[in-house]
């Protein structure tokens, strides 16, 4: 602003001078040509006009510097009230990135907590997996220990199997003794008392009366007639179930399924009634490892059994691969 009155001060008296010379010049030539008081005249109205129009310039500087000074205050007015909202902003914006870092930190901590429990979950997942092999590993001992026992008893079986044929068939190769009354004479005749009688098949009692020797039974007489055989009782009819489709139970495959008819489990109904111990020994017996899906059969086969397929499908849907894992979550 001083500047710029400085700068119109000195324009002002350059004018001026530059007036004043231009004045004395013209003064003097109107002096060399028209006169001293004619140059004179003119040169104090030229002066007067030039004063006239430097003053309205002056004027208008003044007035377009006034408008200078008070856009320059409005720019400066503006210029603070930006500040203030550039500062408030910046203000809200650090507020809210320092909330965004807090929340961060926080769901970091968060993660950090679940990453650990989710390791220690692991953990128990493998110890669990690590004790359930173990388990494995002893049943599977266990089953090899019975798979050896029962290889012993088929062996001890199948001699008694054996001496209980050879007994037999020694038993039904023993004959009835035929045995003659004492002759009687009449009239110097010797007559037979009555016909021979012929052996029949030896009851049970008779086998056990043929312990005592041949010799002790020469003085018995023969019975008057032939000893009728013992009817033999018929055999009620059992009715054999149809047999089920094992394989519908999940958990077991044709291999099982076969075990299982193997043992005499043909039925769904046979299934939901044996136990674990039967259903072991039948997987035993045909070389199978055992089964995990084992403890659930019974459940789903008696379902089954019952005609409930809806409840069956319910059941189903609840188990993984045939296993019950409700109590391992």
């Amino acid at each position: 602003m001083a500047w710029f009155i400085f700068q119109s001060v000195v324009v002002i008296v350059l004018a001026f001078l530059l007036g004043l010379l231009v004045g004395w010049l013209w003064w003097r030539r109107r002096k060399v040509h028209f006169g001293e008081s004619e140059a004179l005249t003119d040169l104090a109205t030229q002066h007067g006009t030039a004063s006239a129009a430097q003053q309205a310039d002056l004027d208008h500087a003044t007035a377009e510097l006034a408008a200078k000074d008070a856009e320059v205050a409005r720019l400066n007015g503006l210029v603070s009230d930006d500040a203030a909202t550039v500062a408030s902003r910046h203000e809200a914006i650090v507020a809210g990135k320092d909330a965004e870092l807090a929340d961060l930190a926080a769901r970091s901590e968060a993660d950090a907590a679940e990453r650990a429990d989710l390791s220690t979950r692991l953990d128990a997942k493998d110890a669990e997996i690590a004790r359930l092999s173990a388990v494995i590993e002893g049943a599977e001992a266990t089953a090899a220990t019975h798979r050896d026992e029962l290889a012993s008893r088929d062996e001890h079986l199948a001699e008694k199997d054996a001496e209980i044929a050879r007994l037999s068939a020694a038993a039904t190769t023993v004959a009835v003794p035929v045995v003659t009354p004492a002759p009687a004479e009449a009239g110097g005749v010797t007559a037979d008392s009555g016909p021979t009688v012929e052996p029949t098949e030896p009851t049970t009692q008779e086998i056990a009366g043929l312990a005592t020797p041949v010799e002790e039974t020469a003085g018995v007489e023969a019975p008057a007639e032939p000893v009728a055989a013992e009817p033999v009782a018929a055999e009620p009819v059992v009715e054999v179930p149809e047999p089920d489709e094992l394989e519908r139970v999940e958990g077991i495959g044709p291999r099982i399924g076969a075990a299982l008819r193997q043992a005499g489990i043909t039925t769904f109904r046979a299934l939901a009634d044996a136990d674990t111990a039967t259903l072991q020994r039948a997987l035993e017996k045909a070389g199978l490892r055992f089964a995990p899906s084992l403890p659930t059969w019974s459940r789903q086969a008696a379902l089954l059994a019952d005609g409930d397929e809806d409840g069956f499908v319910r059941l189903t849907e609840s188990l993984v691969a045939g296993r019950d894992t409700s109590g391992t979550k």
